[in-house]
């Protein structure tokens, strides 16, 4: 499927796009489903083998709860947008602002919008 989510899928999971979730296609914004909390993450695999994990850039694998963001997905720290459509100057989508930073700190999630990055 050459199409952003359904291959960010394949990746993170190392399993064909149909079996995660995105049979037919892209999330739209705001969409209230994403990649299965049942799937585990080539993130989760590694820090199961001692790495450390880091993402940066796009995420567009789900966002209506804590539980599907990258850093509840296995990262250690992300940097970039949970949408898949956004600006990358304004870092906008449908005028909500999407540039954040997210990582744990002595195990409590911290979500931070880093307003300071935006680059018009």
């Amino acid at each position: 499927m050459p199409l952003c989510a359904p291959t960010r899928a394949s990746f993170l999971t190392g399993r064909h796009a149909i079996k995660t979730g995105f049979w037919y296609g892209n999330m739209s914004p705001f969409a209230e489903w994403g990649l299965d909390l049942e799937e585990a993450t080539i993130a989760e695999m590694l820090k199961g083998y001692g790495y450390s994990t880091h993402l940066i850039g796009k995420w567009h694998q789900g966002m209506s709860s804590w539980s599907m963001t990258p850093v509840m997905r296995g990262f250690d720290s992300f940097l970039g947008q949970y949408h898949g459509s956004g600006d990358y100057f304004s870092h906008t989508i449908q005028e909500a602002y999407d540039m954040r930073e997210d990582y744990k700190v002595q195990g409590a999630f911290v979500d931070k919008i880093r307003t300071d990055l935006n680059g018009t």
